[in-house]
């Protein structure tokens, strides 16, 4: 009994400490998967979306794992951290997801090679990077996190900046607002270009200012939580073809 309490004195100082917007994500996560699942012909650019989805719950639900199992003393989770592990590799379904929204959704063939070759890098990195951080294979270091998640955040800004360039190139005589995959790309575009910053300096708030880093990560939250929610506005919206 003692050690469940201590098990949920963890996850409401976890809540706290993001001003309680991981709540708020794991509700709205859930609710984008339901609409991914339901409505998941209305957009096949999003094959991906729901398997993302169903790992980052499950990333979340494992930190509240990883405290029952640290205060029952079961076995330490220094020894081998799967949360970072599960945090490692969403990072790579997230950019194949929406890097295969972006190849569904962008018409230039240029600009869908570029896509795939610099999302095949990625992977080479993401590879290397795994097997070559100094706390493999007990986890996967702070460090590497964060330069991965960064590298994946400029090749999506990317993927936003292809799919914006057409879109307002060639923009038809239509009410932009009605098109499902306009939301998707501002949702992920407003996330990563308000996201980068605190990638690009995390590793320094984490050696000098680390709680001062954990209150800031509030800021992912805050934005997944907008990003997922244009996703769940672009599923809702009426489907039209947009005509490049």
């Amino acid at each position: 009994m003692i050690y469940f309490l201590d098990t949920i004195n963890h996850i409401l100082k976890t809540w706290e400490s993001s001003f309680y917007t991981q709540p708020v994500l794991l509700v709205t996560l859930i609710l984008a998967l339901v609409i991914s699942i339901r409505f998941r012909k209305r957009h096949k650019g999003l094959i991906l979306l729901p398997y993302y989805l169903i790992l980052f719950i499950i990333e979340i639900l494992s930190d509240y794992v990883a405290a029952f199992i640290y205060y029952n003393k079961i076995f330490n989770p220094k020894e081998f951290n799967f949360v970072c592990y599960l945090d490692y590799l969403l990072t790579v379904i997230e950019l194949l997801t929406f890097v295969i929204f972006f190849h569904s959704e962008i018409k230039s063939n240029k600009l869908k090679r570029i896509l795939v070759l610099v999302s095949s890098f990625f992977c080479i990195y993401f590879l290397s990077e795994f097997f070559l951080n100094p706390e493999f294979p007990s986890s996967v270091s702070d460090n590497t996190q964060s330069r991965v998640y960064t590298l994946e955040a400029i090749i999506l800004l990317g993927g936003c900046s292809f799919y914006f360039l057409e879109v307002f190139r060639k923009f038809p005589n239509i009410n932009i607002k009605e098109e499902s995959s306009f939301w998707i790309a501002t949702g992920l575009l407003f996330f990563l270009a308000c996201t980068l910053p605190y990638s690009l300096i995390e590793n320094y708030l984490r050696k000098s200012h680390y709680q001062l880093m954990l209150n800031f990560y509030s800021i992912f939250y805050l934005f997944y939580i907008f990003l997922f929610s244009m996703i769940i506005k672009a599923y809702l919206c009426r489907q039209r073809k947009l005509t490049l």
